[in-house]
């Protein structure tokens, strides 16, 4: 990988929560996988200096991979109210939209 965005831990974990995050549901294979993808990322975050190598950045990948398609939210309900308010932070103001998702996930 010649390099990957700094925000794309962060697209990855929004993306996860937006989808894991919403109400009870049945599936226990969905919960499961949306929780690995969590605590992958968290070990990553606690290893951030080591970003730049080729195993720290194929884990992100495989990671963000699996968050962003789709599959954790297949039959379970989702939320996107995150992602809809980052928007309009973002064509308002102008920032990052993974910036505009920092922001307002951790309300």
């Amino acid at each position: 990988t010649l390099s990957l965005h700094d925000a794309l831990p962060i697209y990855a974990f929004v993306h996860t929560c937006e989808q894991y995050l919403t109400c009870p549901n049945t599936s226990l294979l969905h919960d499961g996988y949306a929780e690995t993808i969590l605590r992958g990322l968290a070990k990553l975050a606690s290893t951030w200096d080591n970003r730049k190598d080729a195993v720290w950045e194929e884990n992100l990948m495989l990671l963000a991979n699996q968050a962003l398609n789709g599959f954790i939210g297949s039959g379970v309900a989702q939320d996107w109210a995150t992602h809809m308010i980052g928007h309009e932070l973002t064509a308002f103001y102008g920032v990052d939209h993974a910036q505009s998702l920092a922001v307002v996930q951790p309300s």
